[in-house]
Order: structure tokens, then C-alpha cells, then sequence
């Protein structure tokens, strides 16, 4: 009896860990997304090979490496966490240093280094996590049209929230609009065989 109640006892705290890590996660991006400084990213909004996949945008994020000599790769290694300094110029973001030490002020983004670049350039590649956007599944048919529509358009960027050293995705804006709205005016355009109805979330 007593080991049937030990067994249930460990079925339940295993049942009570699984969805605890999920909330405690989705709490954390909503604190991210509602008070985190919100960053521009330029990117190329999908992969022209396969743009959509399920609900999932897939982002090529530009700038996502950090540009630094020769002395300074060798003090690192791959997979090394460090801290990313974040800065901007003409209203993009971009990382312009790093340190191994949480930074005094300043934003910052907490990763891993991915590998290390010697070739022709020397730079810290970082892993940026940000390179899916997700979108209510309705939705797919449009938003692999406004996909091919707008291949190799360079007016592109996503939003990035960040806030003590983590990120959020935000959201992606093509030829300067929302996704969204791309979307609307894709409905509201017929076609010759017929009209995309959107659903709103």
C-alpha cells in the first residue's frame, strides 16, 4: 500500500513538473513583451525554399554576430555562454560587443556562442533563437502568398523584446507593415478564382 502511494505520489509531482515549466515559461515571455526594450531587427522574412511551415514563419535574422579580432576569438570557445552588448544605428539593432560578465547597464542578451568565424572575417556568431513567428494556422494559405509576393524585399525587420539578458519575438513587418496587415490587404484583393476570407485571432 505505502509503495502504491509513493508510486502515485511520484506520478504526480512528475504530472505537476510538466506543466509547470510550460506556465512558468509563458509567463516569463509575457514579462519579456510587456516590459522588455523593444528592439529592429533587418531581416529576410522567409526561406525561399520553403517559406511556410505548419504555423510557423521562418526568419533569417541580419546581424547576429559579433564583429571582434583575432586575440579575442582565442580567449573563447564554441558553446561558451556570454553576454551580447545590443546598440543600434539608423534605428537597427545590431550587437557591438561582449563581455563574459553581466553587464552593468545597458541592454544585453544572454546566449551561446555558436562558432567562431576566422574566415576572411573574424567574428562571434551567436545562437539567436528568434527565427520562427507564429501564426494562427488560418492563416497559412495568405501568409505563404504575402511570402512569395515578397521574396528578396529588403525593407523587412522583426521586433525583439529584451529584458534582463532574454529575448522575445514580437513581431515581423513587411515593406514597413505588420504581417497582419499584409494579410488584410491580401484579402481584400480578389483573385480570379476567389476572395481569402482572414479570421481575426
Amino acid at each position: 500500500m505505502k509503495k502504491q502511494i509513493l508510486i502515485l505520489s511520484l506520478l504526480s509531482l512528475v504530472v505537476l513538473v510538466q506543466f509547470a515549466v510550460p506556465l512558468q515559461m509563458i509567463r516569463s515571455q509575457e514579462q519579456i513583451l510587456k516590459k522588455g526594450v523593444s528592439y529592429r531587427f533587418l531581416t529576410q522574412p522567409f526561406d525561399p525554399s520553403d517559406p511556410f511551415q505548419g504555423r510557423y514563419v521562418w526568419l533569417s535574422i541580419q546581424n547576429t554576430g559579433i564583429p571582434c579580432d583575432v586575440e579575442e576569438i582565442k580567449k573563447l570557445e564554441r558553446h561558451q555562454t556570454i553576454y551580447a552588448h545590443l546598440s543600434t544605428t539608423n534605428g537597427f539593432a545590431y550587437f557591438s560587443g561582449w563581455s563574459l560578465e553581466k553587464p552593468d547597464h545597458g541592454d544585453y542578451f544572454k546566449t551561446k556562442i555558436r562558432y567562431l568565424r576566422t574566415y576572411r572575417t573574424n567574428s562571434i556568431e551567436l545562437v539567436f533563437p528568434f527565427n520562427e513567428f507564429y501564426m494562427n494556422e488560418e492563416k497559412a494559405p495568405q501568409a505563404e502568398k504575402v511570402a512569395r509576393t515578397n521574396q528578396g524585399t529588403t525593407n523587412c525587420w522583426a521586433t525583439i523584446r529584451f529584458l534582463n539578458g532574454k529575448g522575445a519575438l514580437e513581431n515581423v513587418y513587411i515593406n514597413g507593415a505588420p504581417i497582419e496587415t499584409q494579410l488584410q490587404k491580401t484579402s481584400h484583393s480578389p483573385s480570379k478564382n476567389n476572395i481569402i476570407e482572414i479570421h481575426e485571432l
